[in-house]
């Protein structure tokens, strides 16, 4: 039998032959986009503790402040919150170490220092209000005359509004002084 070249047949062959390679593809194309569904996750759609599960921090003791008190020590990584923990009396600064890194309850450091449970809450109510004020902006601070931000002067709100609602000349009024 021999063999006679047909071009048209040999045509539908490659075109079937093409055809078939073609949905293979897709085929193994899909399987892949089914997987990365199952197995892959955009970074936009990772709650913040999974993208906090992400990277690591490296820290090193030169960059930390270390404060101790009965053998347990407190470690601090801003210097600012370190400036105002140093700033505190020896029982505040003992009590507060004490609380904060074992999480004793006030009869517990009591217990530790020598107090009553109500003289520890007071220097512990006391460390914590000075903390506070050590510790607050200054640049958020407002003056009761004149609002102010970061130093500029904030418009009064009888203006933002007027803006709001549209008052072309709004920001042209003159404030009264």
């Amino acid at each position: 039998m021999t063999y006679v070249f047909d071009e048209h047949g040999e045509r539908h062959r490659f075109d079937a032959f093409c055809k078939t390679v073609l949905r293979h593809e897709a085929t193994n194309y899909f399987r892949e986009l089914n997987h990365q569904g199952k197995h892959i996750a955009q970074f936009s759609t990772l709650s913040q503790s999974e993208l906090g599960k992400l990277y690591a921090v490296d820290e090193y003791p030169s960059e930390k402040f270390v404060f101790s008190a009965f053998g347990y020590v407190l470690y601090l990584r801003e210097e600012m919150v370190a400036d105002a923990f140093s700033g505190l009396p020896e029982p505040e600064h003992t009590i507060l170490i004490l609380y904060c890194v074992l999480e004793l309850p006030d009869k517990e450091v009591g217990n530790f220092v020598g107090m009553s449970r109500s003289a520890v809450q007071r220097h512990r109510t006391k460390a914590s209000n000075k903390l506070r004020k050590t510790w607050k902006p200054k640049e958020y601070e407002i003056d009761m005359k004149q609002a102010t931000f970061n130093g500029r002067v904030l418009l009064p709100m009888d203006v933002i509004k007027a803006a709001r609602a549209g008052d072309p000349l709004a920001l042209r009024q003159e404030e009264p002084v």
